[in-house]
């Protein structure tokens, strides 16, 4: 169950990129649709890196923190 768990996360932070880029092309729902992507990404890779290497991930500072 945990793999699913994972390959949803990992599914959130990639797939919403290509959201984010389409959304480009259709001036109509840019902001939108890039607003969300957005949120999805940041909320799901923090969780997607704690989960894969058991750590807290520090997006300003791009470094990843081992787990106590």
């Amino acid at each position: 169950m945990e793999f699913y768990f994972r390959a949803k996360l990992l599914k959130d932070v990639i797939d919403v990129l290509d959201d984010y880029i389409e959304a480009e092309n259709i001036p109509t729902v840019k902001e939108v649709t890039q607003r969300r992507a957005r949120e999805i990404h940041l909320r799901a890779y923090p969780e997607y890196i704690r989960r894969i290497f058991n750590c807290e991930y520090l997006p300003s500072k791009g470094q990843k923190i081992a787990k106590k």
